[in-house]
């Protein structure tokens, strides 16, 4: 028999650690497990949210304190507390990032934490904010903050705020962790709430950029934050945006792979020009592999070796003349082959078919200084 599993409108996650115990668990364990695990708030502050994870649990306040207990000692939950004893002495700003799926401080996090960056409709944004505003309109048609290069810390309040504001943030924060295939810690889901939040960024926004970063084996949130901010601040900031982003990204990818096979390379790293020469080709020129493969073929057969400053004059002569492909650049030197030899033939001259290629950047180089 085959079980269809109906995930409905959510699903939660639960670590493999808590399949293994849960045969000691009481009914009252596991309901406090099933139900702090469903609150998305729980991973963010948990004094918040525990009498109403214990209401929904149907449980008394001892017998909610006695299953926390038991998850602590079997290590499916752990409190910021736990993490500093094990660790060692941190500041708070460590514990805070080093703690691990459920956050139980006793003082919340207010007076610990304070924002640092000011974002659109913070309860702390002051005259700072003049300093990073951005001209940029939002869909809502409220401006928004340019950002600084990191995402503010959110203070208990300022979550309750975001998820006032956007009540689908639990599902969000919920899915991000199933594409990273993780719980999150408090500061990791802080940094989905703000980047949903402080940010504006749409939530298929988000997933796709973290979908992004587990293909290309970069599993830190702090990566994917600091790759939003990147992205931001050149305009990439919507979802069509982002997805023609990724799709130019896994192109460059595979081109520089292939260039540096054609122009050997190796595992080196390109310096400065050659980047600049290479994103210049696809990127501003618009050529492709073959193209660029015909031009080094020219570059080898003229100067007798790879030259990028060569062939990038040779790219150069063809994007001006508005060549796409290897095959109008087939015909070009057709036309013209076939031009030099009829007037060879009145003037009795031979013809030299490197001729075509050769003049093509016998202006650029003197221009340049290079020929």
């Amino acid at each position: 028999m085959k079980l269809v599993i109906n995930y409905g409108n959510g699903v939660i996650t639960l670590p493999k650690t808590a399949a293994k115990v849960a045969a000691k668990a009481t009914k009252s364990d596991l309901l406090v497990l099933l139900f702090i695990f469903a609150d998305p708030r729980a991973q963010i502050d948990f004094d918040a949210c525990a009498a109403d994870i214990a209401a929904a649990a149907g449980v008394t306040q001892e017998q909610f304190e006695r299953s926390l207990a038991f998850w602590r000692g079997a290590g499916v939950i752990e409190s910021a507390d736990d993490a500093s004893d094990n660790e060692g002495v941190k500041s708070a700003h460590h514990k805070e990032q080093d703690s691990v799926a459920v956050t139980e401080r006793k003082n919340t996090v207010s007076g610990d934490m304070k924002s640092t960056p000011e974002r659109a409709g913070s309860p702390h944004s002051g005259e700072s904010d003049k300093e990073n505003t951005n001209d940029k309109e939002t869909e809502k048609g409220i401006k928004k903050l340019r950002p600084r290069h990191s995402l503010p810390e959110y203070t208990s309040d300022d979550v309750k705020a975001a998820f006032d504001r956007s009540p689908d943030l639990g599902a969000l924060i919920d899915a991000c962790q199933q594409t990273m295939g993780r719980m999150f810690n408090s500061a990791e889901a802080a940094i989905i709430v703000g980047l949903h939040d402080y940010l504006g960024l749409d939530p298929e926004y988000i997933l796709m950029l973290l979908a992004w970063c587990v293909k290309r084996g970069k599993r830190a949130l702090k990566y994917a934050e600091r790759m939003a901010f990147s992205l931001y601040d050149r305009g990439v900031d919507t979802p069509a945006a982002l997805d023609a982003h990724i799709k130019w990204m896994e192109e460059q990818e595979k081109l520089e792979g292939r260039l540096r096979g054609l122009l050997g390379i190796g595992n080196r790293a390109f310096s400065a020009r050659e980047r600049e020469a290479f994103e210049r080709w696809s990127r501003e020129w618009g050529m492709n592999y073959d193209m660029i493969e015909r031009a080094y073929m020219v570059t080898v057969d003229t100067i007798g070796n790879v030259s990028v400053p060569y062939m990038n004059k040779v790219l150069e002569s063809w994007h001006e003349r508005g060549f796409k492909s290897v095959l109008e650049i087939d015909e070009a030197e057709a036309k013209y082959k076939a031009s030099k030899e009829k007037d060879a033939a009145v003037s009795g001259s031979s013809f030299d078919t490197d001729e075509f290629f050769q003049l093509a950047v016998k202006r650029g180089l003197k221009e340049s200084g290079a020929g």
